[in-house]
């Protein structure tokens, strides 16, 4: 707070919630984390934790936390006993070679119930590279840019696909990677567009930080909370991979509530 440092996505807490609140309203109470050991896999650990300790989701519990390195060639053994827990849904924590060693073990063990995985994951690479092991029930909080078939009308919409039309003019089908630098360029240039070419770095620090209502890729910014994010669960929405048609769609509402 009161920095010049701005970030363009919901916190890793905050997606959590969102995916959190979505197993809840489907019934889905007992949790399995199984997440790496690295500092990321910490602040995976970190953000479900926080999560799953709001109030309104009381009546849910972790039954089983499972870890592994990101260069380990398996992790059938953390799955067994994920398998064996009891746990309704489970989430699995990495990206690139580690969650594909995640994918294999799900795949091998035939454990079928909801995974969810981390939104980094939600870039057309990783779904071409494991399309063949992908888990049966995966899904993902994540943020509207890549999902925008399934967004309703309105100034979201319209930038959503702004940012899709935009890339694909290029050649390009964009997925959340390009999002996280087109989001920041477009605040940072709607600042010089407000304050003119010669802006001080105090007045646009100064726009940044009462900017709301702007419509982006990765959600409706607001940053007048202080937290210089702009986004919270409010952007949040879980999506699926719908493999027939090479792409994700959503499967709940903002904030993760699922859709009827």
């Amino acid at each position: 707070a009161g920095s010049y440092a701005f970030v363009a996505l919901p916190s890793t807490v905050d997606l959590a919630i969102v995916n959190v609140r979505y197993f809840h309203d489907r019934g889905w109470k007992k949790i399995a984390m199984l997440s790496t050991t690295d500092a990321s896999g910490q602040d995976g650990d970190d953000s479900l934790d926080a999560a799953m300790k709001r109030p309104e989701f009381a009546d849910m519990s972790l039954v089983v936390k499972e870890h592994y390195g990101v260069a380990d060639q398996t992790v059938d053994a953390q799955l067994s006993r994920i398998k064996a827990s009891g746990a309704q849904a489970m989430f699995a924590w990495g990206t690139g070679t580690p969650i594909g060693t995640v994918f294999r073990g799900i795949s091998d063990l035939g454990i079928v119930m909801p995974v969810a995985v981390y939104a980094a994951n939600l870039v057309y690479p990783v779904m071409k590279q494991y399309a063949n092991l992908l888990p049966p029930a995966m899904v993902s909080a994540g943020v509207p840019c890549v999902a925008v078939d399934s967004i309703a009308p309105g100034p979201l919409h319209d930038a959503v696909k702004l940012y899709v039309d935009s890339f694909k003019a290029q050649g390009v089908d964009p997925d959340v990677s390009q999002a996280d630098a087109w989001d920041p360029a477009l605040i940072v240039v709607s600042a010089f567009k407000k304050l003119g070419a010669g802006a001080t770095a105090p007045q646009i620090r100064q726009y940044i930080s009462t900017l709301h209502g702007f419509a982006a890729a990765n959600g409706i910014y607001d940053f007048r909370d202080g937290s210089q994010r702009g986004l919270n669960t409010a952007s949040g929405i879980m999506l699926r991979w719908d493999a027939p048609r090479n792409t994700w769609v959503a499967i709940s509402k903002f904030g993760g509530a699922p859709l009827k």
